[in-house]
């Protein structure tokens, strides 16, 4: 599953943050398209989350040379030693912007109670050739963090309307806005994994 040859990067975010991308990560990873084709009545959306579309999670085994992937490449970069947990799933962005939720509006953030002397880290794999997709954008907060976070749980509890009132912020899929600024940006590319 890993490919033999990555091609290794690592993108600035903030002064204090990095993203790793790899190149060419896995070996045929045009069989997960097919894969997702063949499943596409599995895929599921999960209200767990904020992702705006259907998601499929993957076998353990695929997870496994996956956390091989990062053990390998990404693990030490990042300041990890060792991996607790981690799971997959492929997914498919298919709401268009008037259907997305107000959480939908604002950058993504995993809201996981860990251990201060453990990280998490979310990695994306693209499997499309179509770069006006979009890429990955990253983006820092510009307000106080208690402020940030009082308008991000607002963003899954108020109705759409109040919550664009509120808060000043456009519906429609992530952009920068007076809540937060965009800090980096990380073009798509088939195979490639950030």
């Amino acid at each position: 599953m890993l490919s033999p040859s990555p091609t290794l990067g690592i993108v600035r975010i903030t002064p204090d943050q990095i993203a790793v991308v790899i190149d060419d990560a896995l070996h045929e990873a045009r069989q997960l398209v097919e894969i997702a084709v063949a499943q596409r009545t599995d895929f599921q959306d999960s209200s767990r989350n904020a992702y705006p579309g259907p998601e499929l999670r993957m076998p353990d085994a695929f997870t496994a040379g996956l956390n091989e992937l990062f053990i390998r490449h990404a693990r030490a970069r990042l300041g990890a030693r060792r991996t607790l947990s981690c799971y997959s799933r492929l997914s498919i962005a298919t709401r268009r912007e008037a259907e997305l939720e107000p959480r939908q509006w604002i950058c993504h953030r995993d809201r996981l109670d860990t251990d201060p002397a453990n990280c998490v880290v979310a990695s994306v794999l693209y499997l499309f050739d179509d770069p006006g997709l979009g890429g990955t954008s990253f983006f820092t907060p510009t307000r106080d963090a208690h402020a940030t976070a009082v308008m991000i749980h607002e963003s899954g509890a108020l109705p759409g309307a109040q919550f664009a009132a509120k808060y000043g912020v456009v519906p429609g899929y992530p952009r920068a806005n007076a809540w937060f600024e965009r800090t980096g940006l990380i073009a798509p590319k088939f195979n490639r994994l950030i």
